[in-house]
């Protein structure tokens, strides 16, 4: 989101859902610490609300405002799918999808992905983790299955994997490594001090943005992010 709030394409950014683990605890945490930074950075950059949501919380109207900017999707207003957590809620609004008969918009639906845990874990229906058999139609789905729903209409582009861990100053991800980002703390702008400290909130203390690299990616072309290009790229500040 602050990728994005620098660039000034806030109006670009036309849906947003966060805890979309199904069949799963409401959150991870005993604080709802992903609405607590998604509620921070709609406050510190000037989003529009009403494009985000907890599926944990609001799970059909998540699942029908991500099936209807889908069907908008056309040629000439296509739609830029980040792939930032398992592939079942995406699966569930494209079967909306081509059950309203508006497939065609598919075609027009581009996914961006870095990571084989995103674009495989199955929450339910995986052997190597079920507890017990999951009967067929509890089983989730893999991003596979979900673009052989679409008719293998959506577009579909696997860049880098964002995680850095074997150098810190490469990718978005320096695992224990804080010190390539701690010109963050003292930085002018607060809200860039704020990115920082929600960023030591992740329970094993890894300094972990990985997704993010998929969205300068989109917004820059460059897939080979870093914590300084990253400073580079803020300068200043956001706003």
């Amino acid at each position: 989101m602050a990728i994005i709030a620098k660039l000034k394409r806030h109006n670009q950014l036309v849906h947003f859902s966060y805890n979309n683990f199904i069949d799963s605890a409401p959150h991870t945490t005993d604080i709802n610490e992903m609405a607590i930074g998604v509620e921070g950075a709609i406050k510190n950059w000037n989003y529009d609300p009403s494009k985000f949501f907890d599926v944990s919380a609001d799970y059909k109207n998540a699942l029908h405002h991500l099936t209807q900017v889908l069907e908008e999707s056309t040629h000439d207003n296509p739609l830029y799918f980040i792939h930032m957590g398992p592939s079942e809620f995406l699966y569930r609004a494209v079967k909306n999808v081509v059950e309203n008969g508006h497939a065609a918009s598919l075609a027009h639906v581009n996914i961006i992905s870095h990571s084989g845990y995103n674009d495989n874990h199955l929450r339910r229906g995986d052997p190597k983790f079920d507890k017990k058999p999951v009967a067929d139609d509890k089983k989730h789905h893999t991003l596979e299955q979900v673009i052989a729903l679409s008719g293998g209409r959506m577009q579909y582009k696997r860049i880098k994997d964002q995680n850095g861990k074997w150098d810190p100053a490469l990718l978005w991800n320096s695992k224990h490594d804080w010190s390539v980002w701690q010109w963050m703390q003292a930085h002018q702008d607060k809200s860039v001090q704020w990115i920082y400290k929600r960023m030591k909130r992740h329970p094993d203390d890894v300094a972990d943005i990985s997704d993010a690299g998929m969205v300068y990616f989109l917004l820059t072309g460059d897939e080979d992010g870093s914590p300084e290009k990253f400073r580079t790229f803020i300068g200043e500040g956001i706003n």
